[in-house]
């Protein structure tokens, strides 16, 4: 049995009174804010539990019995150590009693997933999708209803392994329960993690506050004024695993390629992209393995081989694995009348609240399957502007459709305002026909997406 804190996992946190995770997987109601639960009578009294959106009382909610998706992160494996990792894990749940996705099975279909197939009939369909966005599109078809979350984190003086349970997959789910214990930083992963896992403690020992590291945030800005940035190309470098800092991770001395950028430049193209590795490099400084942290697109495949064929690091790094963001974006589009062409894209539309009553939006699809579907990149949308004189803003509304294997087959602007130009519009079609599905459900589905298009003249105050 496992106990714990039940915490918001990344808007902040509220006290609640103990959950008992193994009546969750009972077939009896649990009260949500986290009671604890028994078999005749509540352990609180009824008036003590209240919703959230409601200070009267009345019946607790129901809850399903959980069945957790295992994720393991911050030990710098491969994927088929970390499915190695992902079945200790496994092991001792059951043990606990939870119940948990057959790491097999998602290591399966997350496998098939990164390379566009289908998880189901092994062929192609849709295009590649990180772990994250597989999670999403096959949480039916896994039967996951919670996350059991694991990893590695050290201070100065010691590491623990971390384990929490989340009663969703998405970013907004719960924190029902943390546990922690001891990790030997300084043996072999897989018996420090079998140890750390065999004398985890059955209830919670810490206090969480629940808010995670979650989240996005933005950089200030560096100036206030319109510039026009040119083409850039870089990575950045951090440990793999907690107890392996490697020091100022911006040394160029850290990680170089023989012949500079040139290869790693290849590997991109004409778009913006991050390429996120996963990088090991042996004693002499040579890097031995790398592998995608993301889907298995044919820009992060060819920057892997860069940096096989190319890469050499320094004192730092060797003997260690660390993740490798190799990140190119491509010089900004100028107009003839001097103004830098903005461009966003919306495709989360539909408002709804969460089960945990955030409000929040979500893409407005056809299918639900498809919510991951992926519009063209901003840089392609303002090349289509790239001629313009009159510099006004204007906004489109634009319908895609999408085949049964997740292939744009028609993309229509069905509102601008101010009208465009016949030319902006047809390049503006073009764009969204190469937007790409992830393997939808069904045989046919649409999505529709918002377009603002700024013009800002380079020199002028940023908007």
């Amino acid at each position: 049995m496992l106990t714990g804190k039940r915490t918001r996992s990344c808007l902040g946190h509220w006290n609640a009174l103990p959950l008992v995770l193994a009546f969750l997987l009972s077939t009896s109601c649990v009260p949500r804010r986290g009671t604890h639960p028994a078999a005749s009578q509540p352990a609180v009294p009824p008036s003590t539990v209240t919703s959230a959106s409601s200070s009267s009382p009345g019946p607790a909610p129901t809850q399903a019995p959980l069945t957790l998706l295992i994720k393991v992160e911050g030990l710098g494996l491969f994927r088929d150590e970390n499915l190695e990792a992902a079945r200790l894990v496994a092991d001792f749940a059951r043990k606990r009693g939870l119940r948990v996705v057959d790491p097999e099975a998602a290591h399966r279909a997350f496998e098939l997933a990164r390379v566009g197939k289908d998880p189901v009939r092994g062929e192609n369909c849709g295009r590649p999708l990180s772990e994250s966005d597989s999670e999403s599109r096959y949480q039916a078809m896994l039967g996951a209803s919670g996350k059991l979350v694991v990893s590695v984190g050290c201070d100065k003086s010691a590491c623990s392994l971390r384990l929490w349970i989340f009663d969703e997959l998405g970013f907004f789910g719960e924190q029902i329960s943390s546990l922690s214990s001891s990790y030997a930083s300084n043996l072999p992963w897989r018996q420090a993690l079998t140890q750390a896992l065999a004398s985890m403690p059955i209830t919670s020992t810490t206090e969480d506050d629940g808010k995670g590291g979650l989240g996005y945030l933005e950089g200030d800005m560096a100036q206030n004024v319109v510039v026009a940035h040119p083409e850039t190309l870089g990575w950045g470098i951090r440990e793999a695993r907690d107890w392996e800092p490697i020091g100022d991770p911006t040394d160029p001395s850290n990680l170089q390629m023989s012949d500079g950028t040139k290869a790693l430049r290849r590997c991109f193209g004409d778009k913006d992209n991050i390429a996120e590795l996963l990088v090991a490099i042996d004693s002499r400084g040579k890097v031995t393995r790398c592998e995608s942290r993301n889907a298995d697109s044919a820009s992060d495949m060819c920057a892997c081989n860069a940096f096989l064929a190319r890469g050499r690091a320094g004192a730092a790094l060797r003997g260690k694995r660390v993740f490798v963001s190799a990140s190119f974006s491509v010089a900004d589009i100028v107009t003839p009348a001097h103004a830098v062409v903005d461009v966003r894209v919306n495709t989360h539309l539909v408002s709804y609240r969460s089960r945990h009553g955030e409000s929040l939006l979500r893409p407005l699809v056809s299918d639900s399957s498809i919510e991951a579907w992926e519009s063209p990149q901003d840089l392609t949308i303002a090349r289509c502007f790239a001629q313009n004189k009159d510099g006004r803003d204007r906004g489109f509304r634009i319908k895609v459709e999408f085949d049964s294997v997740g292939k744009a087959t028609q993309a229509q602007v069905v509102e601008s305002k101010p009208p465009s130009s016949e030319s902006e519009t047809a390049c503006l079609e073009r764009a969204f026909r190469e937007s790409a599905a992830p393997c939808p459900a069904v045989k046919a589905s649409s999505a529709e997406a918002r377009v603002w298009v700024g013009f800002q003249t380079i020199g002028s105050k940023r908007r």
